[in-house]
């Protein structure tokens, strides 16, 4: 077992005893989250080279939670989703596969919101998965302005803090509602 895989679930007892304490002061806690298993098999057929078939048997193991503290004016949450992935009959060098695809902490207090880690942004036809800090304020009858800073995390889903160089990424957003006539 490699020493992500124990990270993981320290650190998710860690945020289960944090959240009722942050619920008392706050009002409530609200936790939901779900876990799939999947199973795939596969049979590489031998090629031009010669070599004899390969049988490859996968795992994978997802986790969505969210844990969300919510207070008359305040609300607190994490939210994330990460995925392992294994061969279980085949040594490969990369296995286990580990991908973080969000895990940000967010603070919303009445119109303005502020989070901070790996998030998932859609903003018009942008897209994209930040490492950085996105913060918001939405007017419903008006518009809606985001703006966000950090880099935009690698294909491989793994965290490094030294990607500003290549991958930088920052912006302001503005959805707007058309206005009717007086």
């Amino acid at each position: 077992m490699t020493r992500l895989t124990l990270r993981i679930p320290a650190f998710l007892l860690l945020l289960l005893t944090a959240f009722p304490g942050i619920g008392e002061l706050s009002g409530k806690v609200f936790f939901s989250g779900s876990s799939q298993s999947l199973f795939y098999y596969l049979e590489n057929y031998p090629g031009s080279g010669g070599q004899g078939s390969v049988c490859n048997f996968r795992s994978y193991e997802s986790v969505r939670m969210k844990l969300v503290g919510r207070g008359s004016k305040n609300s607190l949450g994490f939210h994330t989703f990460f995925r392992t992935s294994q061969d279980l009959n085949v040594d490969y060098e990369e296995d286990p596969l580990h991908r973080l695809y969000n895990g940000y902490l967010e603070w919303i207090h009445g119109r303005f919101s502020a989070a901070a880690g790996r998030q998932w942004l859609h903003l018009g036809v942008g897209s994209l998965t930040l490492d950085g800090a996105k913060v918001s304020y939405t007017d419903p009858r008006y518009l809606e302005v985001t703006g966000y800073l950090g880099t935009e995390s690698p294909y491989t889903r793994h965290f490094s803090l030294s990607g500003w160089d290549r991958a930088r990424a920052g912006g302001v957003y503005l959805s707007s509602k058309a206005l009717k006539p007086l």
